[in-house]
């Protein structure tokens, strides 16, 4: 549980790991991105609060499974989840539980090949609640997403 305030850049920065496991932290005010994860090779995202960043609250890069459940993310200037995959790779997702407050996207994935987006509250999006791009077999179940200025999902 880390308290992570007014970051010049990333509030949380790991990149070229596997099996990333960020958790339990409370992020605020970051230059760029709240929680960034570039190159990773899998992540799990949980309970973690993310406010007031200049950019998106998380983005994963990589490939492998991404699990972001329970997180917090509110206020940030970009996404609230951004997760995209290497050429020619696929991130599996478990978006789950996350609730998800004036931001660009709610969720944006590019690249996912199988998984869920399911139980989310997303509300206030710019553009989209919930937007997919190149993927394949994704479960998008039980949202509740109300006021997106593009479309819900």
């Amino acid at each position: 549980d880390n308290v992570v305030r007014n970051s010049e850049v990333d509030g949380i920065f790991a990149t070229g790991s596997d099996a990333v496991t960020v958790t339990g932290n409370d992020v605020g005010n970051s230059g760029q991105t709240g929680i960034n994860l570039p190159a990773v090779r899998g992540a799990t995202l949980a309970d973690n609060d993310v406010r007031f960043s200049a950019q998106d609250a998380i983005r994963v890069t990589g490939s492998g499974g991404v699990a972001a459940v329970g997180n917090r993310l509110a206020d940030n200037l970009g996404s609230g989840l951004l997760v995209e995959a290497d050429a020619g790779a696929a991130f599996e997702l478990d978006v789950r539980g996350n609730e998800i407050l004036r931001q660009v996207h709610g969720v944006f994935v590019r690249g996912c090949a199988g998984g869920a987006v399911t139980e989310n509250v997303i509300r206030a999006s710019s553009l989209d609640g919930i937007l997919l791009r190149q993927c394949t077999a994704v479960a998008v179940v039980d949202n509740d997403i109300e006021a997106s200025g593009g479309n819900g999902i």
